[in-house]
């Protein structure tokens, strides 16, 4: 019987754990002897490997102009950063291929499909648009939330709540469809991302911490992955014959962001944009990357952010050994090869 992982990424908002590994240089943690036959990926830009590219009268297809793509595939695929997502070092990871799109009607299948598009949220759009909010070119929800006046107690108290169950109901969902694994990311520490940096930046110097981070934006990060933490849990005693881990990618990226020199980083360049133009942190949305311009950082492997709201490949590679590593101190291997 076939087995399955699917990870869920509903990408809007993340905590930091006290596990620090010592920095590799290369990606060379395997998966393999788990025996995973296939995997399928439900997301946003942070997984989409070409769906919105392909998606017919989009106006937002800006990963699928070049330099995007331009570290590994040498063309753009659709893929928001200048090499491989997450996604695909995890595929790599457990020897399957690359992800196809699910939108590429002709492709194989056989070893799982990549259900995530570009600007996609975890509510849908009537919903927002009852608090005036607009689904943004940006994929980031909370920036728009931001633009549109509201507070963080209005996430909170109004948004958050209906996004948990949103996740709850679909993790639910494709275990119905036979899924027997599930990993569910949280968010980034969004708050070090040039997007908010730029965004939101202030003269009030209480509200960076000290990384020069935007404390508020990732207080409520950490809040909303709280309560996806508290989700996860109520799902594996409410589905006893699978496995759901959460995916801390807060703690992964901020190990990334810590360790940045000694993993090969340009430390001054770690809250600049690789492609962009503009201001302290190298970015303007509206002269986002990929536009007639635009330059490009002349060694991407070099900084951390890609175009100021997505990362570059070399920081999802690490950044995904770091979970690989998290999940499976988490997770026995017994319940790991469950059947």
């Amino acid at each position: 019987m076939a087995t399955f992982q699917v990870s869920i990424l509903f990408n809007l908002l993340v905590i930091a754990s006290p596990i620090f590994l010592l920095p590799h240089a290369c990606y060379s943690l395997s998966l393999k002897p788990y025996s995973f036959d296939s995997i399928y990926q439900l997301g946003d830009s942070i997984a989409d490997t070409g769906n919105l590219e392909r998606e017919n009268g989009s106006l937002t297809k800006v990963c699928s102009k070049f330099p995007y793509g331009e570290t590994y595939f040498k063309k753009a695929t659709g893929r928001c950063s200048d090499g491989r997502l997450i996604i695909d070092f995890v595929a790599q990871t457990v020897g399957l291929p690359f992800l196809n799109p699910y939108l590429e009607r002709e492709a194989d299948f056989s070893n799982g499909v990549n259900f995530a598009v570009s600007d996609a949220t975890a509510l849908p759009s009537f919903f927002l648009a009852n608090y005036n909010i607009v689904n943004p070119v940006t994929n980031s929800s909370l920036d728009a939330l931001f633009q549109a006046g509201k507070s963080i107690e209005f996430v909170k108290t109004t948004l958050l709540p209906p996004i948990i169950q949103t996740i709850k109901h679909a993790v639910n969902e494709v275990i119905n469809q036979g899924a027997i694994r599930v990993v569910v990311p949280g968010n980034f520490p969004i708050g070090c991302f040039p997007l908010f940096l730029t965004s939101l930046q202030t003269n009030d110097t209480t509200a960076y911490d000290e990384l020069n981070c935007l404390k508020e934006v990732n207080n409520l990060s950490m809040y909303q992955n709280s309560l996806l933490q508290q989700a996860v849990q109520e799902l594996n005693q409410e589905n006893p014959n699978a496995v759901i881990v959460y995916a801390d990618y807060y703690s992964a990226f901020l190990w990334v962001f810590r360790n940045a020199a000694l993993l090969g980083f340009d430390l001054a360049s770690r809250q600049k944009s690789c492609c962009g133009i503009g201001g302290s942190y190298n970015f303007d949305l509206l002269r986002f990357c990929g536009n007639p311009g635009v330059p490009v950082c002349p060694n991407p492997n070099k900084s951390i952010s890609w175009d100021g709201i997505h990362l570059t490949q070399r920081t999802y590679g690490f950044m995904t050994q770091w979970l690989i590593r998290d999940i499976l101190a988490k997770v026995s291997t017994q319940s790991f090869e469950l059947i």
